[in-house]
């Protein structure tokens, strides 16, 4: 018996954008997670980077909500390019394998004029 082969399903994140709340106006980024099985956007592990000269440097994690929005507080916002990114996730046992592939937002500067 040949075990079944999974189902990949592809995997959008996005930061959608920040928000300053009073009375510290402290930054957190929201986004979401897409993906046409519930599976591959509930529970996904969201990773958010700063760019700083090219090169990625990690800032923490955060988890989606069962609709796939996240939210994450960094410690400090510099002025710059923040990204976010999910990883390859499997999930579900036998014929309902599902591999939720990886995918990187598009960078949005925060900061600085557009």
């Amino acid at each position: 018996m040949h075990a079944a082969k999974a189902k990949k399903v592809k995997s959008e994140a996005d930061i959608d954008g920040i928000i300053q709340r009073p009375p510290e106006f402290d930054v957190t980024f929201v986004g979401n997670v897409y993906a046409k099985k519930p599976k591959c956007v509930r529970n996904r592990v969201v990773s958010i980077y700063y760019t700083e000269g090219g090169v990625h440097e990690f800032l923490g994690t955060t988890t989606t909500d069962r609709t796939g929005d996240w939210e994450f507080v960094p410690d400090d916002s510099p002025v710059g390019d923040y990204g976010a990114e999910v990883a390859k996730r499997k999930v579900g046992k036998r014929k309902k394998k599902l591999v939720c592939k990886a995918d990187e937002s598009p960078e949005i500067l925060i900061g600085g004029t557009m």
